[in-house]
């Protein structure tokens, strides 16, 4: 929003047509927005600001969490070659022919397909139930704060309350979709585990091998899938430390020259920075927020 419109829209305001909800909305769109400026401006400047002194604990941080995330990728990879070697030596083995054991080494590798299959979804939908739950919680909140608020916008609030009940019924849909999962995935385990103990209990050397080589695979993805897992805490880390820069660098070309030579190519991108802070007061006086 710029002055102009910010003054017209005083005026309608002061004539009785406020529009809180939609300045409400605004706010919260340009909110987000100002984030990722933020976070993108400090992805592209932290690095001129090695040395200032003010910014010297933040770029330290970031170089810390860059240095693991990169020892972290590094052994994952150098897992995933190991587990790719492992598995290649095991479908060598496997081409040797022999009859006697193929169909329950088949058997076997279909039923980990299927329990990887319905652990991925067990996953996707543990992950959608929170996401679900966040937002409930809120929308929850921000229900509240309108019930609060002086000014009372009834179709606001019925909105608010579908919103609400949308969220309770998906997040029940998952619920029930994964005790579903749960039961599946005990009946898998459970024919996984037979299966497994079919392939010990034989007096053949190969298989045995073969069944270390899965174990030693299972291992190794494990693994791997931890360390990726902590990749990604950190590059969430990463971009909260790119934001924080961002805000402060922003915040400070405003008065400082030295800051503004720092990032003399990304004053464009500041300049964006400070409309959108501008809007978003402008839009929460609108809504009476100031």
């Amino acid at each position: 929003m710029t002055d102009t419109q910010f003054f017209f829209a005083k005026i309608f305001s002061q004539l009785g047509f406020p529009r809180t909800q939609k300045r409400l909305l605004e706010a919260a769109e340009e909110l987000h927005l100002l984030k990722e400026a933020q976070e993108v401006l400090g992805r592209n400047v932290w690095s001129d600001l090695k040395g200032q002194t003010r910014h010297q604990d933040v770029i330290a941080e970031i170089e810390q969490l860059l240095a693991e995330k990169k020892r972290l990728t590094e052994k994952s990879k150098i897992l995933k070659e190991e587990e790719i070697e492992i598995r290649n030596k095991q479908n060598s083995q496997l081409n040797i022919p022999n009859k006697e054991h193929s169909d329950i080494h088949e058997q076997f590798r279909r039923e980990q397909a299927e329990m990887a299959e319905m652990k991925s979804e067990q996953a996707k939908v543990k992950s959608k139930a929170s996401l679900i739950k966040r937002e409930h919680d809120q929308a929850l909140k921000y229900l509240d704060k309108i019930l609060t608020s002086a000014d009372v916008d009834q179709t606001t609030v019925e909105i608010q309350e579908n919103k609400i009940e949308s969220f309770k019924q998906t997040f029940s849909e998952l619920k029930k979709k994964k005790i579903q999962l749960d039961r599946q995935l005990a009946i898998a385990t459970a024919a996984i585990n037979k299966t497994s103990d079919s392939i010990n209990n034989t007096n053949d050397a190969q298989q045995n091998s073969t069944v270390e080589r899965y174990k030693t695979i299972g291992e190794k993805n494990k693994e791997i899938s931890t360390l990726l897992s902590r990749v990604r805490i950190i590059e969430n880390n990463i971009s909260t430390h790119y934001g924080e820069v961002g805000k402060l660098i922003s915040l400070e070309v405003v008065e400082d020259s030295n800051s503004r030579k720092l990032i003399k190519s990304h004053f464009g991108l500041c300049k964006i920075i400070h409309a959108l802070r501008k809007s978003i007061k402008y839009n929460h006086i609108l809504s009476g927020r100031t």
